[in-house]
This record gives C-alpha cells, structure tokens and sequence, in this order.
C-alpha cells in the first residue's frame, strides 16, 4: 500500500491543501494547521473522499461551519474534510436537503417557495448536518422534531437511510454523537449526507417576519466576538429532582440554563489568555484575538469546578473538541503519517 502522504496527492491534486490553519474553519478563530484539508463542493465529492480515507485507515472528520468546534492549538494529525454538498429538493410535504447546506440559507431557500418549519433555527450558523448531529434547537424545538429519515455513509462506505427512531436523538445529542464520545477515534466514521425534513407550506412574508423576530432576539443576548456558540448544555432538571430553591424557579421545560448557573458561580468576563466568558451570555466564551485552545479548555474547567462546588451539579459540554486539547503530543504527525 502506497504512503498516505502520495496516495492522498495522487488521488486528490491540486484540490488537496497541506497544513491547512483551522483556525479559518472555526468560528472561535482558533486551531493549528491539520495536515491535510480537502472541500468536497459537492454529494459525489464527500463520498469519494471519505470511501478513500475508510479504505486506506486514514484518520478524518468531516467538518461543516465549524460553529460548535474547538480545534487544538497543535492542529490535527489527519484529514479534514470540509463539506459544502448543499443541494436541495423541494416536495409538498418534506424538503431533501444535503447535509453541507447552511442552516440560514436552507432556511431562506424554504421561505422563497413558501415553506417553513425551520423558523427557530434562524440565527444558528451551522450546517444541516452538524445540526442533525447535535440536535441542534432554540425555543424549546429542536431539528429531530422535523427530520424523517438521514441518509449516511456509514463506517463500511456503505450508503443507508436511517430513521428518525435510528438517529436515537435526545438533548443535543444523537446516536452518531455518543457514539464518538465513546469511541474518540476518527477511523471510519460515519457521516450524514442528507435528511428528509417535515415542512409546512406558509406565507413568504409570514416566515420572514417570525425569523426577523428570532434574530432580534438572539442579537440581545449572543456576543459578536468569535466564539463556538454555546459552550454548555442546559442542565436536565427531572421533576422530581433535589435542586436549591432558589435555582427551582428558573427551571423552564425542565431546563436549567447553563449561562445562569455560571453568572451566578463565577461571573462574567473572567479571563484566561485571550479567551474570557462574554458579558453579554455567561454560556459563550468569547476569543478576543489570538486566543489559544489550551486556554478555552482551561476555563472551561474552571467554570465547572466553580459550579460544582456551588451546586453541585455537573455541566456538560456542547461544543466538541478536535485533537490534542490540554497537552501537545510531539510527533504525532511523524508516526501518523510515517514521515
């Protein structure tokens, strides 16, 4: 078998980049280089390059607006793959969307022929596919409401079509979801291509003026600054639960906001380096230029030793991590690629 580095440039070209900055990828502005970046422009492009790295053992992540992404500050010893498939099928009842689409154009497209749904979306910047991987809502709705079935490429390459009851959605989360925080490894990963999602057929106007609505909304409270959007999840509050009283009244829909229990533990603009929790959401931390990786995962603990020791409850991530965080493994690159 011929060496990663000259299968990958024999197969790929000029369309494959070497030491990419993922730091232009990510929302947060921040990341190290990843040794090999592709763009797949299109559906065909994203399967061929994944088959590729399943059938060769090349470590990958397919990667979308990177929004919810903290990339590290050494980089990624492998391929990342941004998609950009975001082609769309307009039906009566249900939209076939690619999974690469953006959520505010997908959302724009539906409301220039007169459908809606995705409404609450509006203001959120990923892509469908990384919101179907974490379940991504606002408002007490979420995307799994809406989706029918996701069709994959799965860990064999083999092309399948999943139900909504397969994807096991839950709070920000889904089976593709739990499934890497289990195996935190980046072989042969499966990858959502597209999804069939329930629509309502609506009034253009009426659409735009409930997303002008949203987006009003979340510019009162979503900081400009780079960031990775919320870092936490809301807390999961069972009815029965033993919580302080005084926290008791802020349970909605038996959520407790992650932002609330952080403004009340440690405060807002508390700083490490660049990265500094926003004065404006207690629940983004927010890059105020050259912000480090080591440094966002740094207070991320801080905030929830701070709120442990407080309440003692336990906050949960939401935004997810990509390689070597907390510590720079040398030469990984080197045993990785066999250089």
């Amino acid at each position: 078998m011929p060496e990663i580095k000259k299968l990958l440039e024999e197969k790929l070209g000029k369309d494959l980049v070497k030491r990419e900055s993922l730091k232009k990828h990510t929302y947060i502005k921040i990341g190290g280089p990843v040794e090999y970046f592709y763009t797949a422009k299109n559906l065909a492009d994203l399967i061929k390059i994944v088959k590729l790295a399943q059938e060769n053992q090349i470590p990958y992540i397919v990667i979308g607006s990177g929004s919810n992404l903290v990339v590290s500050d050494s980089g990624f010893a492998g391929l990342v793959i941004k998609n950009e498939a975001a082609g769309l099928i307009f039906g009566k009842k249900a939209t076939f969307a690619e999974s690469g689409i953006k959520l505010p154009r997908l959302i724009r497209k539906l409301a220039e022929a007169n459908l809606g749904g995705l409404e609450f979306l509006a203001g959120i910047p990923g892509t469908l596919g990384g919101a179907i991987y974490g379940n991504a809502g606002a408002y007490g709705k979420s995307l799994a409401d809406l989706v029918d079935s996701i069709t994959v490429l799965d860990s064999n390459g083999q092309i399948k079509q999943l139900t909504n009851q397969d994807f096991d959605f839950g709070y920000r989360q889904s089976i593709l979801k739990n499934r890497a925080k289990i195996d935190n490894s980046y072989y042969n990963r499966p990858v959502i291509l597209s999804a069939r999602l329930r629509i309502n057929p609506n009034n253009r106007e009426s659409i735009l003026r409930v997303v002008e609505n949203y987006l009003k909304i979340r510019d009162k409270k979503i900081p400009i600054q780079p960031s990775a959007g919320c870092v936490f999840k809301n807390l999961e509050i069972p009815e029965k639960a033993s919580i302080d009283s005084k926290l008791r009244i802020f349970v909605v829909d038996h959520k407790l906001p992650a932002g609330l229990l952080i403004d009340k533990a440690i405060g807002k603009k508390v700083r490490i380096g660049r990265l500094e929790i926003s004065d404006k959401h207690a629940n983004f931390i927010v890059n105020r230029g050259r912000g480090k990786a080591v440094d966002f995962y740094r207070l991320v603990q801080i905030i929830k030793q701070q709120v442990k020791e407080k309440f003692s409850l336990d906050l949960e991530e939401e935004i997810e991590y990509l390689g070597e965080i907390n510590t720079i493994k040398k030469g990984i690159l080197d045993r990785v690629f066999k250089k």
